[in-house]
């Protein structure tokens, strides 16, 4: 499997908690061994190949400087069925989170190489993913 790199906002240890044990009941429910209980709970900005990391590093500073901190809501459950099947917490896509959304994407994009466009803002679905 390739190796890919993320944009993420981890989630506060509070909800990160509440998160790994929604996935743990889960797992003990329906035996969904891919759940990754080392992986810190989050949300992916963007995802590629790679990055130019050194410019990376001072336009997420930018961004964390502009962005002010924000909640988020979830709703259900969700399944990608790709070549391999994901299930996910689906987070409710405000205008302020589009719009964040935006706003990075268009200062990481160039840094990229090989970005998925699975984030691209006309077609992100921001989520909640336990497995790899």
């Amino acid at each position: 499997m390739k190796k890919l790199h993320g944009i993420i906002s981890p989630l506060d240890k509070e909800h990160g908690q509440k998160v790994k044990e929604i996935w743990q009941r889960f797992d003990e429910k329906c035996g969904y061994t891919e759940i990754a209980s080392t992986i810190t709970p989050h949300f992916s900005w963007a995802v590629a190949d790679s990055f130019d990391w050194q410019a990376l590093e001072g336009v997420l500073e930018r961004v964390a400087e502009e962005i002010p901190p924000f909640t988020l809501r979830s709703n259900g459950i969700g399944f990608f069925s790709w070549f391999r099947p994901v299930i996910y917490i689906p987070l409710v896509r405000t205008e302020f989170l589009s719009e964040a959304h935006k706003q990075i994407w268009a200062r990481v994009a160039k840094l990229a190489t090989n970005i998925s466009l699975y984030y691209a803002p006309e077609s992100w679905l921001p989520h909640n993913q336990p497995s790899l």
